[in-house]
């Protein structure tokens, strides 16, 4: 944002609970997590529960309107009369509700008839566009319970794809990502006998650059920092040192080291 005003006028379209997602980041980060959250967010709605038939009448899935004029276009489907959102199919598909051969059900064990069932529930119903976590209805994603890489390795009832993907709005995915992402493919990993692949360390997982920035803040604010804020951030940046070069007890320091610390963080900052 070039400016506060954008800033707040942009916080002021959220819903309530994003809003309060939103206040939870640190001051310095607010701005830039709610650009994230409106550029990762969907345009337009998720789902148009738009209807494709089989050439039998029933319902075969819903899907949106671009997936209806690719049918359309290739002539393996016509509109039916007097509507724009359901197609019927001129042909019989090889399979129903995302599993091939699902028309011979005699072919299926009472197990997976269970789950085509489930399927056809999912597949056949109309889907509402709104945050399956807090119920917000804009900034929307879409999110993955089921891993991509680790879905070759499930039972064949749940392929080539399960519906595990819920709708949540940015902040409840970015927060579903980071507590029930990482978990999910641990346990799957464990479950397969799969090498779990290690998580991308993050700009604010790295200690030495945090404790880097640290101290730019501190010679950025000078004296307008208070005494309690320069000593909890110093002791910060001795705990990264320590941890690299060992031997230093920092929690141990004299108030005379602290205060000659603050001196120099002054002269720094004036000189600067």
């Amino acid at each position: 944002f070039d400016c506060e005003e954008r800033f707040w006028k942009a916080f002021r379209e959220l819903p309530q609970e994003q809003q309060r997602r939103v206040m939870q980041e640190p001051l310095r980060k607010r701005a830039r997590f709610l650009s994230f959250v409106r550029r990762v967010s969907v345009k337009g709605p998720v789902y148009e529960n738009c209807t494709i038939l089989a050439p039998d009448g029933n319902v075969l899935c819903t899907v949106d309107r671009k997936k209806l004029q690719w049918y359309v276009r290739r002539e393996l489907a016509d509109f039916l009369p007097d509507s724009e959102t359901v197609i019927k199919l001129r042909f019989e598909p090889r399979g129903r509700y995302g599993i091939p051969g699902a028309n011979a059900k005699n072919s299926f064990s009472s197990q997976d008839v269970q789950q085509l069932e489930k399927r056809q529930q999912y597949y056949t119903s109309f889907k509402a566009n709104r945050c399956v976590a807090c119920g917000s209805e804009s900034n929307l994603a879409r999110y993955n319970l089921v891993p991509s890489c680790y879905r070759s390795f499930l039972p064949n009832r749940f392929q080539p794809g399960s519906h595990d993907v819920l709708l949540l709005c940015v902040p409840c995915h970015h927060r579903a990502a980071l507590q029930h992402g990482n978990r999910v493919k641990k346990t799957l990993a464990e479950e397969i006998g799969v090498k779990p692949q290690p998580a991308l360390q993050g700009k604010g997982d790295d200690p030495k650059r945090a404790a880097r920035m640290s101290a730019l803040g501190l010679l950025k604010g000078g004296d307008a920092i208070p005494e309690e804020r320069i000593r909890s951030v110093f002791l910060r940046i001795l705990d990264a040192w320590k941890a690299e070069h060992g031997e230093m007890q920092a929690a141990a320091l004299p108030d005379s080291f602290l205060e000659e610390v603050h001196k120099v963080v002054m002269d720094e900052s004036k000189s600067g």
